[in-house]
């Protein structure tokens, strides 16, 4: 048995050489991942770095564009008057029957005023006649009370008197008591009756008088200027204070649905015009505001201006008619190569980019300068006119530390600055 046998059965020896085994394997995973992925060149300097790629722009063209309205209503009072309250201001979105302004006339108003005092008056005499009946109402009870016990009382006398245990007179003077509550009561019933007839009487004009003042409310109300759809006014004209008349105008009021978008486009474009061609509204950062498409092309162009009208349906409660917008129309939409804005400098006017070229370490690249030709800007990257070979990778950010054949290196493959911190316990 040859020495190499003696230590394989040799149970000691065996887990040694187990224990070397997986020391010498697992020794790189246990090193810091600041260790393990270093690259050669400690002195890499850290980039964003973007593969080129095909992605989708628009081919565009932008022009200054107004919004008007087909549907532009001006707004006359029925009545003649002075402007009390103006309750609109420019652009304010009204409902249908919104107040918008009140005009002040001083008959008018002093007429319900007087009606309405009168019928308050009226109301007041219902009300005092209420009390009045109430009170002999309960003056009837009481007389109705005492009759009952007279008579009664007059009743015993009058038995008691044919046994003659009581004297004539007291009887008689019993009978003149029941006769006079009699007709007592009988003057409290009429006097009941008769005030009952004239609350009647009084609630009736009570009835007429509210009418009145109703009717002449109506009429007053024709000095309180309502909106007779619901929309967007454009401009308050009338003040506070202006006397108007029926011919007065006092405002404009637009519906907002019916707004619509017109560009003057140059005529030499006039070709690329087609019916639905996307249009869009833009801000003065360029985001999109409203989305359109051209709904009719003049057939003529104008003489002066040379230009050729189009229009497009806009709906949106951003705008108000006259309103000047930047439009844009989309010819198209192509896939092209593009690079952020951060990724480009200039030297004497000549656009740059940094080309990162890989180097024997994969995790290392070294920066060569490009001049390259450039496009539009869209979603704040450019278009790049040069051809550069597929998959060239482009320093992104972090140029300004550059300079050519620099040795750079990819931030999305550095290790995160907590990683060690991530699997420390306690």
């Amino acid at each position: 048995m040859n020495k190499t046998t003696i230590w394989l059965k040799n149970p000691t020896v065996m887990m040694s050489i187990i224990l070397l085994v997986l020391v010498l394997v697992g020794l790189p995973l246990l090193l810091p991942k600041s260790q393990a992925n270093q690259p050669a060149d400690s002195s890499a300097i850290p980039v964003a770095i973007e593969t080129l790629s095909k992605q989708q722009i628009l081919d565009a063209s932008s022009y200054l564009g107004e919004v008007v309205s087909d549907e532009v209503i001006r707004v006359f009072g029925e009545e003649e008057g002075r402007i009390a309250r103006v309750l609109v201001q420019d652009g304010q979105v009204v409902r249908a029957g919104q107040p918008l302004f009140q005009l002040f006339s001083g008959q008018q108003a002093a007429t319900v005023a007087n009606l309405a005092a009168t019928a308050s008056a009226t109301e007041k005499e219902v009300g005092i006649l209420a009390q009045q009946i109430k009170g002999l109402q309960a003056d009837k009870k009481g007389l109705q009370a005492s009759l009952a016990y007279n008579q009664t009382q007059l009743d015993r006398f009058k038995a008691l008197d044919n046994d003659q245990t009581v004297a004539p007179k007291d009887t008689e003077q019993l009978a003149a008591t029941v006769t006079e509550l009699t007709e007592k009561l009988t003057s409290l019933d009429a006097s009941i009756r008769a005030n009952q007839q004239r609350q009647q009487q009084v609630k009736t004009t009570v009835v007429a008088q509210r009418a009145a003042q109703r009717a002449a409310t109506v009429e007053h109300g024709r000095y309180t200027v309502t909106a007779p759809f619901s929309g967007q006014i454009g401009e308050v004209i009338a003040k506070v204070g202006d006397v108007v008349n029926r011919d007065f105008l006092l405002a404009t009021l637009t519906n907002p649905n019916t707004l619509e978008l017109q560009v003057a486009l140059p005529a030499e474009q006039a070709h690329k015009i087609k019916i639905g061609l996307p249009l869009r509204v833009l801000d003065s950062d360029d985001k999109v505001l409203a989305t359109t498409s051209v709904a009719f092309k003049s057939p003529h162009v104008d003489e002066t201006s040379q230009t050729v009208l189009v229009k497009a349906p806009l709906q949106s409660r951003l705008f108000l008619p006259l309103q000047k917008v930047k439009t844009q129309f989309v010819w198209k939409q192509l896939a092209a190569t593009t690079v952020p804005v951060s990724a480009v400098f200039r030297m004497a006017g000549q656009p740059f980019v940094y080309i990162a070229k890989p180097v024997e370490d994969n995790n290392a690249f070294k920066a060569t300068l490009q001049a390259v030709m450039l496009g539009g800007i869209q979603a704040n990257r450019y278009e790049l006119k040069t051809a550069l070979p597929a998959h060239t990778k482009i320093i992104t950010q972090g140029i300004q530390k550059l300079q050519e054949g620099a040795m750079v290196m990819d931030l999305a493959t550095m290790p995160s600055a907590d990683a060690p911190a991530s699997v420390a316990h306690h």
